[in-house]
């Protein structure tokens, strides 16, 4: 019987709480965290470097290995260039700058190899750095995250300044008046609860068990009150039965009474907001409180490190090359570049270095320029 109220109570709550329910009208707010900027008119930028990247680099080794292809049937002899009257042999040129931009590009793909391969220990090869470092970045990771990313203040501290308990508050509250000023709503509820204490009253079990309560009371209280016992055996013997059945009798009409009664639940509807609005503060803090005593309850730095120590050596190489894939490419081919420029300097370390100096200071000026310009 009670299983069935609670059932009744609960769907007409969750089907008018749905019909007051707007979320396209209250979005989540917004913290400052959580606010970017974009810049431009295209959803896909691009960096100088990304620029630099697919438009140069992306080709550059393979344009070095076919140079030093070619220098195997020709290269530099006995040419000479001449700067500031002085006169610079260009002999093995091709060779020399090939070698070190394949050097350069060969030393940084092998570094970022190793540290992924082989994922399994090998008797000469070894094992990659972060397959056999995993259990010890895992626990470095897990305490990182929990003492400093995920800690019970600092979850608190970002909730308060969100202001996410206090918006959700906000709509509970306006859509819990809603509900209670619906008339809809109210007659349901005034139904569902007559609905119920006509069925309690209805069982004849429950009568006998209150009738019988109640004579034994009376007779307890009059037990020493004659005048008031002769008349309440008078009463009885006009009607023509006794307490028990008399009670029993108001009980049956006591539906017929609460039909015409029931409307005043209405008035605790119209003073329940109010009483909503008298602790709504008190609300928002127990909700903090009971927030910040669960996350501190959690063993965070044991939940991450067990599912970090789960992870298979290749999905986290999958998990770390899909996410710097890009940056990775790029460092490999600026091995090449560097090679190259490192080349330079075996053919002619003077003018090197002063062609690196200008080359390094201007791309460090325009760096510095569009940094400004952009942000």
């Amino acid at each position: 019987m009670l299983l069935h109220f609670f059932e009744q109570l609960s769907l007409s709550i969750n089907r008018y709480w749905e019909k007051y329910s707007k979320p396209s009208i209250w979005p989540l707010p917004i913290s400052e965290d959580q606010e970017t900027t974009h810049y431009g008119s295209s959803d896909k930028q691009y960096s100088l470097k990304d620029f630099i990247l697919v438009l140069g680099l992306k080709w550059y080794p393979l344009v070095v290995f076919f140079v030093f292809i070619l220098s195997n049937f020709w290269d530099f002899t006995t040419q000479q260039i001449k700067l500031f009257n002085i006169s610079y042999s260009l002999e093995h040129l091709l060779r020399i700058l090939s070698v070190s931009g394949l050097i350069g590009y060969a030393t940084n793909w092998l570094a970022i190899t190793m540290l992924f391969k082989p994922v399994h220990n090998r008797p000469i090869f070894g094992q990659g750095l972060i397959p056999r470092q995993k259990n010890k970045i895992a626990e470095r990771l897990a305490k990182t995250i929990s003492s400093e990313l995920l800690h019970p203040d600092l979850i608190s501290e970002y909730v308060h300044r969100s202001a996410f308990i206090q918006h959700y508050k906000n709509l509970w509250v306006l859509r819990t008046k809603n509900i209670l000023s619906d008339e809809g709503f109210r007659i349901e509820i005034q139904q569902i609860i007559l609905e119920l204490i006509i069925r309690i009253i209805n069982e004849d079990e429950f009568r006998f068990n209150i009738a019988s309560s109640i004579e034994a009371e009376v007779n307890n209280k009059l037990q020493n009150r004659t005048f008031d016992r002769i008349a309440l055996k008078t009463y009885t013997i006009l009607k023509g039965a006794n307490v028990q059945e008399l009670v029993n009798e108001a009980l049956i009409e006591l539906p017929d009474e609460l039909k015409l009664q029931i409307e005043q639940v209405n008035n605790f509807f119209d003073k329940l907001p109010s009483i909503i609005d008298e602790h709504v503060d008190t609300i928002e803090h127990e909700i903090i409180t009971w927030l910040h005593g669960l996350i501190s309850r959690l063993n965070i730095y044991q939940f991450i490190i067990y599912h970090l120590k789960k992870y298979d050596e290749s999905r986290i190489e999958t998990l770390i090359r899909t996410s710097t894939n890009k940056e990775l490419a790029y460092i490999k081919r600026l091995g090449a570049v560097i090679g190259t420029a490192g080349g330079l300097m075996i053919w002619n370390p003077v003018i090197s270095l002063i062609s690196f100096t200008i080359v390094l200071l201007s791309l460090y000026i325009l760096d510095l320029f569009i940094h400004k310009t952009k942000y």
